[in-house]
């Protein structure tokens, strides 16, 4: 019994050791907020936006959590590229320490997986088989690329055995929507609370803060489009309502002189005038 718990005990201890940890990144932001300050008089004028704030609220959720948008973090930050190391028992992933770094220079380009160990010679990259001078694009078999190395990082990993990966576009978007959880924090809030689950906490944080910053400036430039549809949309209101004016003042005066209808007030205009005349 004593040798079970003891074997037990060992072998929780290494689980822990080298099990991946999963950590879950959160932040919220502010959706819609301005919906809720729309000027009346505008709205009673022109009753084009009926949407109430939930269905905004999950159109805005769909903004966030859309293939568009996450395709264009995966590029922004070449999320389709994985570097790690090798230990003894399993591998490792990392972020931000790796001693060199791949750039894709059209990373919606690559169409299939490619892998291999890298090893740093002097100032340049061998990969699979082949030395790549740094800091120049190079035309490779997955695309046009260039190699860096991070100096300030060798000694880090100086022993370890390291390898990078790089996949396509679609597959990072797919791991993204699977890792990435949206919910408003009530049923009727506009604020949503973001999660994203990743065994790197620090690319973790980096991903919500620039899919936070993307998503900024793509819904500025959906309400300036807003905007200038609705300003399009008024003046061309505008030029329907003139010509209606305009035909109905037209028809007016027709009926009028069809009938042989006097405008009243014309006609005792000009005979106030006369009677001026004559007393002067």
């Amino acid at each position: 019994i004593i040798l079970a718990i003891i074997l037990g005990f060992l072998g929780g201890r290494i689980y822990l050791r080298y099990a991946t940890k999963i950590y879950a990144i959160k932040a919220r932001v502010i959706v819609n907020d301005d919906s809720q300050q729309k000027a009346p008089n505008l709205i009673d004028i022109v009753q084009f936006d009926t949407r109430n704030m939930s269905t905004e609220t999950e159109k805005q959720m769909e903004i966030l959590g859309s293939r568009d948008l996450l395709g264009k973090l995966a590029e922004k930050l070449q999320l389709n590229v994985n570097y790690g190391y090798k230990g003894y028992i399993k591998s490792f992933q990392d972020f931000k320490n790796m001693p060199f770094k791949l750039e894709l220079l059209e990373p919606d380009s690559i169409s299939d997986y490619v892998s291999g160990d890298v090893d740093i010679v002097k100032d340049k990259i061998r990969f699979k088989g082949v030395l790549y001078p740094c800091d120049s694009i190079i035309e490779s078999s997955f695309g046009r690329i260039r190699w860096h190395i991070n100096r300030e990082n060798i000694g880090k990993l100086s022993k370890a055995e390291l390898y990078v990966s790089v996949q396509p576009i679609a597959s990072t978007v797919n791991q993204l929507q699977s890792s990435l959880d949206i919910e408003p924090i009530s049923k009727q809030s506009s604020i949503l609370a973001l999660t994203y689950i990743d065994a790197l906490p620090d690319r973790g944080l980096s991903i919500l803060n620039n899919l936070l910053s993307l998503y900024g400036s793509t819904s500025v430039d959906y309400k300036s489009r807003m905007s200038e549809n609705t300003l399009s949309f008024l003046d061309e209101r505008l030029k329907v309502i003139s010509g209606d004016l305009g035909g109905v003042e037209k028809t007016l005066q027709n009926f009028k002189t069809s009938n042989d209808i006097v405008d009243l007030s014309g006609q005792g205009t000009m005979f106030l005038s006369q009677l001026q005349e004559t007393d002067s």
